[in-house]
């Protein structure tokens, strides 16, 4: 090569150079990444915020019916078996949504499929 000159720099400062950019790349991804996951979260932290308070509305909704139904009950089965048919109903009711919601949740084994 005429006219070029080229240093000689070992071999193991040049792995040792690589590795540590190698390390930079690395930490700028897990950087971007964190920022992006961050900024989503910001973002869904009201839509959030709302779900919450709609769902505790419902608990209080519900709580409200099911008193309503056992004031109702009460006039045929007395004010005790009213309450515990209201009650009754009301787990049931939880118990049909618990297991409907169990049985569509994925065993923990099927993760590594909806991973790659």
């Amino acid at each position: 090569m005429a006219g070029a000159e080229q240093e000689d720099v070992p071999l193991g400062e040049l792995f040792d150079q690589l590795v540590q950019e190698g390390k930079d790349v690395a930490r700028a991804e897990v950087d971007v990444y964190r920022r992006k996951a961050v900024g989503r979260l910001m973002a869904a932290r009201l839509g959030l915020a709302l779900i919450l308070g709609g769902v505790l509305i419902a608990f209080a909704a519900a709580s409200a019916i099911l008193v309503g139904l056992a004031i109702g009950l009460a006039k045929y089965i007395g004010p005790v078996g009213g309450g515990l048919a209201a009650g009754a109903i009301g787990l049931l009711i939880a118990a049909l949504l618990v297991k409907l919601g169990a049985n569509r949740l994925s065993p923990a084994s099927d993760t590594k499929e909806m991973i790659s």
